[in-house]
């Protein structure tokens, strides 16, 4: 079964392509506008993660909601915004109840990513959600591995 995604975001236009990303990752995601909508959605949708975009008014008393429910204390909660609505990095989120923060506008392979890593991929996921880049052993400025020589051709023996 797909994994359920609640996006609430009062301007449909700016997350869209994050609602379709999901979708094409193998997530089943739903968009609300607002954010008494988002507090019932939640449990009928049964979602398993929250994108809260904090330009939306009461984004931020939807997550006290949520979290007094036993079905979200764990559920994980990634507030979007712009860093001028007052939570500009995880740590803040994390203060505020959520879990994680992104800046908006979203770079979607690292929105995939972070869904990813807190829930787990989407299923059947009909593309593959990628990975983080990983640097060479020794940090991002150490040197490569040198490729290894080919195995050289034995020479042909001289006839008698």
């Amino acid at each position: 079964m797909a994994k359920h995604v609640l996006v609430l975001n009062d301007d449909e236009n700016s997350l869209g392509e994050l609602i379709e990303a999901l979708a094409n990752a193998g997530y089943t995601a739903f968009n609300t506008t607002d954010a008494d909508d988002c507090i019932d959605q939640f449990e009928v949708v049964k979602a398993e993660l929250l994108f809260l975009s904090l330009k939306t008014m009461g984004a931020l008393d939807s997550v006290q909601v949520v979290r007094m429910d036993p079905s979200g204390a764990e559920v994980p909660i990634v507030f979007t915004g712009d860093g001028t609505e007052g939570i500009k990095n995880t740590g803040a989120a994390q203060q505020r109840g959520g879990d994680d923060f992104l800046k908006v506008p979203l770079d979607i392979p690292a929105a995939l990513a972070k869904v990813k890593e807190l829930v787990g991929a989407g299923e059947g996921s009909p593309v593959p959600i990628p990975e983080a880049p990983v640097a060479p052993e020794g940090g991002a400025d150490a040197p490569a591995e040198p490729e290894p020589d080919p195995i050289p051709e034995p020479e042909p023996e001289p006839e008698p």
